[in-house]
């Protein structure tokens, strides 16, 4: 116990927080300036993680001006974040892109203002991808065909990122599966949620064994070559993303819309 204590309070020493607000593109920049002022030129390792499923935040995404609150939350956020702290990591660098197997259901359209084709670029286009946003919406999943079309941002996005910076940082998009934690269960109306809590005690992973993933893949960027590095995780293993995922002119033009959207372009 004694050990145990010490850790903790090492932990706490070297540990520093900061306010950062994911749908807000001021608190974003002020997280950056703040991180880029201790770490400008060293080794960084940024995780992105923070995301929302279900309808919640949308309420809250419209008072705020965001718009898609889980686009915000799970992507621009991250995407805004991200290119602003590229100019501050130094060699060895790493950036996780916290994904999800849902992206294998997501659908995206890039309209034809941020697409080198000419013409809106729709994922349900690519070969061997199925579309089905239409369907789950009109079951009623829209939530969930928006959190799948979030996750299809972060793997795109990854690899865009990889393409651009081939040499650092180094770029993953991990899946660690199905975990136990509040983002599936504040999905549902309260009256399922309690349900849906006790189950998921039972037969999801830990918060622990989903953490394990995501550093197993964040270990293997830091020391891996990064023409041999796996873009795609899941739950510790490389594994190929959905087609659409993998082509690269909805890539390209999700990158060109996104700096629209925050403002960098």
């Amino acid at each position: 116990m004694a050990a145990h204590r010490r850790g903790c309070s090492e932990t706490h020493r070297r540990l520093a927080c900061a306010h950062l607000e994911l749908t807000e593109p001021k608190s974003i920049r002020n997280f950056a300036g703040e991180v880029t002022s201790r770490s400008n030129g060293r080794r960084v390792v940024l995780v992105n993680n923070a995301g929302v499923m279900g309808e919640g935040g949308m309420d809250r995404g419209r008072e705020m001006g965001a718009g898609d609150f889980q686009l915000w939350t799970n992507h621009y956020g991250h995407f805004l974040l991200t290119c602003l702290l590229l100019p501050a990591m130094g060699a060895g660098s790493v950036v996780a892109m916290v994904a999800s197997r849902a992206h294998r259901q997501g659908s995206l359209v890039i309209s034809c203002e941020t697409s080198l084709e000419g013409d809106a670029l729709s994922s349900e286009s690519v070969e061997g991808t199925t579309g089905l946003s239409k369907m789950l919406t009109a079951i009623g999943l829209g939530w969930y065909a928006r959190y799948a079309r979030s996750k299809l941002c972060n793997v795109l996005f990854a690899a865009e990122l990889r393409r651009r910076y081939p040499d650092c940082p180094a770029c993953v998009a991990i899946s660690p599966g199905l975990v136990n934690t509040e983002l599936l269960v504040g999905a549902f109306p309260p009256a399922l949620s309690e349900s849906l809590r006790s189950l998921s005690a039972h037969f999801l992973q830990t918060p622990a064994q989903g953490a394990s993933h995501v550093l197993t893949a964040v270990a293997a960027a830091a020391d891996t070559k990064l023409d041999e590095l796996p873009l795609y995780w899941h739950c510790g293993e490389p594994e190929l993303p959905s087609a659409a995922a993998q082509h690269t002119g909805l890539a390209a033009a999700l990158w060109r819309a996104s700096e629209a959207v925050v403002g960098l372009s």
